[in-house]
């Protein structure tokens, strides 16, 4: 599904049914504390002939629990070479039912292997030792901000060859949170050569 340049949605009917579809309103982050309003357009069946059919169907997320509920995800965007910029994206997202007046997004890294950093401005970042701080404000439920990091890593010359393991934690603590399993994401990024094209990666 897509939109048009007037914001209308357009449906792909299947290539192996061309005439016949079934389409499903998705939960934004498969989160338990929103539910699609009316609940008989959770999945939406529909039927194309020689005649071009306009059907509107309109429905609502509809909060069914009030909760405060911090996400984090972090990405790599590249492959981590000696000497080069590792890449990453972090996000932040509100998946619970109530606005998030603010808090802090928190990036740490090996110092060791890391030569040089820059971050995106977004949140007025800072540096601590080994951790990144970024600050958010009233993130709106289903809401969700985007960082973006690039660590320069030290050359083998300095000590850090493929075969290393660069580990990265990403952390968005918020009191009260109803659900803290989604505060915390480790990445382990496996270094390689300029002439490895092997990538191995590792989310938890």
């Amino acid at each position: 599904t897509y939109t048009d340049s007037n914001g209308n949605y357009k449906l792909t009917f299947p290539v192996d049914n061309p005439e016949n579809g079934v389409f499903f309103a998705p939960l934004p982050y498969n989160t338990p504390d929103f539910v699609i309003s009316p609940l008989e357009y959770r999945q939406i069946s529909l039927q194309r002939n020689a005649f071009q059919i306009f059907k509107n169907l309109d429905f609502d997320y509809v909060a069914q629990n009030h909760t405060l509920d911090i996400a984090v995800e972090l990405i790599p965007l590249n492959n981590a070479k000696p000497g080069f910029s590792a890449d990453y994206k972090l996000i932040v997202k509100n998946v619970g039912s109530q606005n998030v007046i603010g808090g802090d997004a928190i990036l740490s890294y090996d110092m060791s292997k890391i030569d040089d950093i820059s971050i995106s401005a977004t949140g007025d970042p800072f540096v601590i030792g080994d951790k990144i701080y970024w600050t958010y404000g009233n993130l709106q439920p289903l809401e969700q901000i985007e960082y973006y990091i690039n660590l320069v890593l030290k050359t083998p010359q300095e000590g850090v060859n493929d075969g290393n393991i660069l580990h990265i934690i990403a952390r968005t603590p918020l009191p009260g949170d109803t659900d803290t399993s989604n505060n915390l994401q480790s990445v382990y990024q496996i270094v390689v050569n300029s002439n490895d094209t092997n990538d191995i990666i590792a989310l938890e």
